[in-house]
């Protein structure tokens, strides 16, 4: 995807890579990044962002129940929940060693910022 016309002057990757096996990927495949974000945030907020979250089955569309409500009851109505998009799920958070890790191996790009 990242060899497409829309992403020749720049590309954001969300979430992505979460381990060094797929940063590993990435580096084999020539696709290293000028700038890498680290955001830091509470674990308290990365869980109820991720327990709020729900999907439209029929649009694909996200909505959060606190922080990006869908437009009207009817489509309040029909959302879904993840099955990974749990509590029990999110906890024990997984990413906080990988992600440091991660840091660490694109330090050598050309900003590494923690927000």
């Amino acid at each position: 995807r990242l060899g497409k016309r829309d992403a020749r002057d720049g590309w954001l990757l969300d979430g992505y890579p979460r381990s060094k096996d797929q940063a590993d990927a990435l580096d084999d495949a020539g696709i290293r990044p000028e700038v890498f974000l680290l955001l830091e945030v509470p674990e308290e907020i990365l869980v109820e962002r991720v327990v709020g979250r729900r999907m439209d089955p029929d649009t694909g569309k996200i909505y959060h129940l606190k922080y990006n409500r869908p437009e009207s009851d009817e489509v309040l109505a029909k959302l879904i929940q993840r099955s990974d998009d749990t509590e029990e799920k999110v906890n024990p958070l997984p990413w906080e060693q990988p992600t440091k890790q991660l840091a660490s191996q694109w330090r050598m790009v050309r900003a590494l910022t923690d927000v």
